[in-house]
């Protein structure tokens, strides 16, 4: 009788040992899984906006958010639903009242005045400082910058310096943006211009004719990628996830 009992209290702790085991495993699994998925996720604690198709959408503080998919970014806030989702892609969304805006998508940065590509993460930050120059945070890395441009990889153009843009044969179809505005470029179709701190984005038809942008010292075909400086031309990265990140530290011009 002792030794039965003495089996079953054996075989007792072995199952509570086994349900143990799973029950570790099951929470340690779904604390992983929330991890990976914060990883993903971009809460905004400021009112936000962003443009799409030349349209400025505005979103709450608190009540906004991006999420990573495998496939594209959505922007949830407080108009949104799961059947009704927003897609983001790499458009910026921007801080309201202060010049600052988030990257939902890896993007290379190209700064020609250094000879300079590297990677910008997603979900990091673009801010402009009182002087006038850019602080690019992603997590606690952190570079200055006071000229170049933002690319990912397709069709979006961010431009941290002014820049003129030309399509057509350039004697009227020209126009001039500031530091801290962006393109979406349509290959053979149209332009989308979002000049800094604009109420609307411009949409202008460019059928099949090459649109260039001209900064200080360098030029971009926009059409096809390609960078123009110091006499030579350089295909832009379509992948900007292979390019190693962009170092930290000042990259500042003199003067």
């Amino acid at each position: 009788m002792i030794c039965l009992s003495g089996n079953i209290n054996k075989r007792k702790r072995r199952i509570f040992l086994i349900v143990l085991i799973v029950v570790v495993a099951l929470i340690g699994v779904a604390l992983v899984l929330l991890y990976i998925r914060s990883l993903g996720i971009h809460e905004f604690d400021v009112n936000t906006y962003h443009y799409d198709v030349g349209i400025k959408f505005n979103h709450e503080a608190g009540k906004t958010r991006i999420v990573r998919g495998k496939t594209r970014n959505i922007l949830e806030d407080q108009v949104t639903t799961p059947e009704n989702p927003f897609p983001i892609d790499a458009l910026p969304v921007v801080c309201e009242n202060v010049h600052k805006f988030i990257l939902p998508e890896n993007m290379s940065a190209i700064i020609p005045a250094f000879s300079k590509t590297g990677r910008v993460e997603y979900f990091s930050t673009v801010t402009e400082t009182d002087a006038g120059e850019y602080t690019v945070r992603a997590g606690k890395e952190e570079t200055m910058m006071d000229s170049g441009f933002l690319f990912d990889g397709r069709d979006t153009y961010i431009f941290l310096e002014p820049a003129d843009i030309v399509w057509g044969d350039g004697a009227n179809e020209q126009i001039h943006i500031e530091a801290m505005s962006y393109m979406v470029v349509i290959y053979n179709v149209r332009i989308e211009v979002y000049p800094r701190d604009a109420e609307e984005g411009m949409l202008l038809d460019t059928d099949m004719a090459r649109v260039m942008a001209h900064m200080d010292g360098y030029s971009i075909d926009l059409s096809k990628d390609i960078l123009y400086w110091n006499g030579q031309e350089m295909l832009l990265f379509t992948n900007p996830a292979v390019l190693n990140s962009l170092e930290k530290g000042s990259l500042l011009k003199a003067g």
